[in-house]
């Protein structure tokens, strides 16, 4: 889940009083604001801070329709739009996740403006530690917009007749729906529908396919001017340990060991008591050359732990060591290599205060391991053929690309190493060949080409090394 959505603002410390038309008096969210009128109310930031025993979210309102934060003079900005939320504090939301007591709290030396869509509910229906309901939550699944205006003030003004006050939209283009797509076939309908390119990212945790896009910002259907730049990201691929069997150290009965990979935030893994070294382990079911992790955990803290892989279930190697972790979040995750890895254990080395270990999800990312393909070469996305097979004196490696795009092509052992880049670069789409000639030492190898488009295996036996390779093109001519 997503904690909010919105924009954080400095302004200097000299603007530190507001007026709101909203609910109020008191702080309330999208769970706690039925005791809330819609009215106009005024506060200082200092006062906008409630000393919680241990810091957290405050001085947040919500159904607001304008608010303007000024100096002692009237000076400041107008913040209208369509029932946004805000707060304005002497302290970031990261100085109040990080700190354990209101005492600790170190003042910013900006006023601190929140202007937020939405923030999730506080939850704690039994009293300490659940969740929000469904509908107080902010799913990832889906895109978020909202809009405001900030206008310049200075002394009185009338709020209510600025904020009713209309401006004309400009004509635009509708955004086209690119999840799903390819990244290449996704530039190509970003450039053709009048939009510019914009940040591509690479993400994790969705159902596409690696290689497809999963999100894209601004969102489809919306209107947006010519050139606006359309941000997008392509999915790392699938969560391999998902729904995976898995076994622990101890469980929780309501928090057993197949919640912690279900797919499920509100459902977690907790184990049966306080003691440090609980571990969970989950069994992919064959081998996968791993990249990424994420776990999130239970609470918002600095959990140590490591990450180990194993191809046998016997012998372990440490991927992720955090065992002198300091950073408090309730998600850690990250990039590594591993390659033919089955089981993956996370050991929880030291609980945060007197927490329990306890996460909601654990998850990993990563693609068919190169030994494994070796027994099981089933991608076959460019029409990939090589003959004749067995190699007895050369080889013809015929590929089909449908546009033009960087490719690489690596011969593997059968133990998954690699032994040769065959081509990297790029080329240009149709039929092409690549010619083996066959001086390399006897055995199994994997051929695997890798480009825009996906990637692709095939098995060769060979006799001899390869000392050289040319490209023959699709008219038939050999470039050496």
């Amino acid at each position: 889940q997503i904690p909010l959505i919105g924009n954080v603002l400095k302004l200097p410390s000299e603007f530190d009083r507001f007026t709101w038309y909203g609910k109020g008096p008191h702080e309330n969210y999208i769970d706690r604001m039925l005791s809330a009128q819609t009215a106009v109310y005024s506060k200082t930031v200092d006062d906008n801070f409630f000393p919680y025993i241990r810091p957290q979210e405050t001085g947040n309102y919500t159904g607001t329709y304008w608010m303007k934060l000024v100096n002692a003079e009237g000076n400041g900005i107008l913040v209208t739009g369509d029932e946004f939320e805000f707060s304005a504090l002497r302290y970031s939301p990261y100085e109040l996740a990080r700190k354990d007591h209101p005492y600790e709290l170190i003042k910013d030396e900006n006023t601190i403006l929140n202007i937020n869509h939405k923030q999730m509910g506080v939850g704690g229906d039994n009293s300490w530690g659940a969740w929000p309901h469904d509908e107080f939550l902010i799913w990832p699944d889906k895109n978020y917009s909202y809009n405001y205006r900030i206008i310049p003030i200075s002394g009185t003004i009338n709020e209510m007749e600025i904020a009713r006050k209309q401006y004309t939209e400009i004509e635009g283009t509708i955004v086209t729906d690119i999840k799903g797509l390819t990244e290449e076939e996704a530039k190509q309908v970003i450039l053709e529908s009048g939009f510019t390119l914009g940040k591509m990212t690479v993400g994790y945790g969705s159902n596409y396919e690696e290689g497809q896009i999963m999100a894209q910002q601004p969102g489809a259907g919306e209107n947006m001017p010519e050139g606006t730049p359309i941000n997008y990201t392509v999915s790392g691929g699938s969560n391999l340990a998902l729904n995976k069997p898995a076994t622990c150290s101890t469980q929780e009965g309501a928090n057993p060991v197949a919640h912690g990979n279900d797919g499920d935030y509100s459902t977690r893994w907790c184990a049966s008591n306080a003691n440090n070294n609980q571990w969970w382990k989950v069994d992919l079911g064959t081998v996968y050359d791993l990249t990424y992790y994420r776990v999130t955990w239970e609470h918002t803290e600095a959990y140590k732990f490591m990450i180990e892989v194993s191809t046998d279930n016997e012998n372990w190697t440490v991927q992720i060591d955090k065992r002198n972790n300091t950073v408090v979040d309730n998600t850690q995750k990250g990039a590594f290599s591993a390659q033919n890895v089955r089981y993956v254990r996370i050991t929880v080395t030291e609980n945060p205060s007197w927490y329990w270990s306890s996460f909601y999800e654990f998850e990993v990312y990563g693609s068919e391991a190169i030994a494994e393909s070796i027994h099981n070469p089933i991608n076959n996305k460019f029409g990939l053929n090589i003959y004749p097979n067995p190699v007895t004196d050369r080889a013809t490696i015929e590929y089909h690309l449908s546009s033009p795009s960087v490719i690489n092509i690596s011969l593997y052992s059968v133990n998954g190493g690699k032994e040769a880049v065959l081509a990297n670069g790029y080329q240009n789409s149709g039929l092409h060949k690549l010619l083996l000639f066959n001086e390399y030492n006897p055995g199994l190898y994997l051929l695997r080409i890798i480009g825009e488009e996906g990637y692709a295996n095939r098995k060769i036996v060979m006799g001899r090394n390869i000392t050289t390779s040319s490209i023959i093109n699709n008219k038939g001519t050999r470039n050496k």
